[in-house]
């Protein structure tokens, strides 16, 4: 990554130390609440993030059935 990444909180996993990080509001406090959104991760610098295809929600339904 080079430059300003949003990403909604529950699909980032990690990022390296040349990455920071400020949490927001996804458009605003009316857009947000309305939209359901809620709170987003603007990162920005140079480096890798690592991301999930799956909400923490998605994760947690798919992995259930298959843990004893």
């Amino acid at each position: 990554m080079n430059g300003e990444f949003v990403v909604d909180s529950g699909h980032l996993v990690a990022y390296e130390p040349g990455i920071r990080m400020k949490v927001g509001l996804s458009s605003g406090l009316v857009g947000s609440v309305t939209s359901g959104e809620g709170l987003v991760n603007r990162l920005s610098g140079q480096g890798d993030i690592y991301l999930q295809s799956r909400s923490i929600a998605g994760l947690v339904r798919f992995l259930r059935p298959k843990i004893r």
